[in-house]
């Protein structure tokens, strides 16, 4: 496949963001973290606001231990990398919130933050003329880690504010709190499926391949209904559009 061995270079250089015309197809499709974007301009257009907002929210972001293997013989490139920062410990609403962060043991700086980092598998489809007509990404980490959780959510809420021009309304912060919790529900649920281990006979009859669309659909709002009876959505929510409102946004 002569025509991915020659944008191969300049894919494996702009990756995780990118942003140039030439390298993607007009129709091209991403999939990540909860989001989801169709065409060349829709993508790069997010792609340029992640590149240009994230190491501004997210305090000592560093893209880190990048490798991309050329395309296969169906044309798919394989890659990975690394980003770290130092984020906030979440709103614990619930009693086992707290204790799973108090059990965590977290090492955090003078102001209250965390060090955390996610590792990322990045998949590229290209078409017959060495563009990308399909990315998608994943985290590879254990979602239900601590810091990884933390990782998660704050990669998640920023980039679905930065894609969003930038979020400066509290409506926009709760936007983005609510997408970053569906994409770490779907995570976990996913996870639960694996290793079809959990002692939740709901959860424990889904388990077995991959979450459907419609199953998640059912399951998150099992989830968002049992918080809501006790009180633990509705707080969560309401911190979230407020995190905005009073510029507790890391800079």
């Amino acid at each position: 496949m002569a025509a991915a061995s020659d944008s191969f270079p300049k894919l494996a250089d702009e990756l995780p963001f990118l942003q140039s015309a030439e390298l993607l197809t007009d129709d091209i499709i991403y999939r990540g973290f909860g989001a989801q974007y169709k065409g060349r301009q829709a993508y790069a257009a997010a792609a340029a606001a992640w590149k240009r907002e994230l190491p501004a929210r997210l305090r000592d972001f560093v893209v880190s231990d990048k490798v991309a293997l050329p395309a296969d013989g169906r044309g798919y490139i394989t890659s990975r990398y690394k980003v770290s920062f130092l984020a906030p410990v979440p709103l614990q609403v619930l009693p086992a919130q707290r204790a799973r962060i108090e059990q965590a043991n977290l090492t955090r700086t003078a102001d209250g933050l965390v060090p955390v980092e996610a590792k990322i598998a990045c998949t590229l489809r290209l078409d017959a003329m060495g563009r990308v007509a399909e990315c998608s990404e994943y985290l590879t980490i254990d979602p239900f880690a601590v810091t990884a959780t933390i990782a998660h959510f704050e990669l998640c809420y920023h980039r679905s504010l930065a894609a969003d021009g930038g979020g400066t309304s509290p409506l926009d912060a709760a936007r983005a709190y609510w997408a970053a919790l569906r994409e770490l529900t779907r995570r976990e649920l996913e996870e639960v499926k694996r290793l079809a281990d959990s002692g939740d006979d709901e959860l424990r009859a889904i388990a077995g391949g991959d979450l459907t669309d419609d199953e998640f659909e059912r399951w998150f709002a099992l989830f968002v209904a049992r918080n809501f009876l006790i009180g633990g959505a509705i707080g969560a929510v309401a911190v979230a559009a407020l995190r905005l409102a009073v510029g507790v946004v890391q800079q």
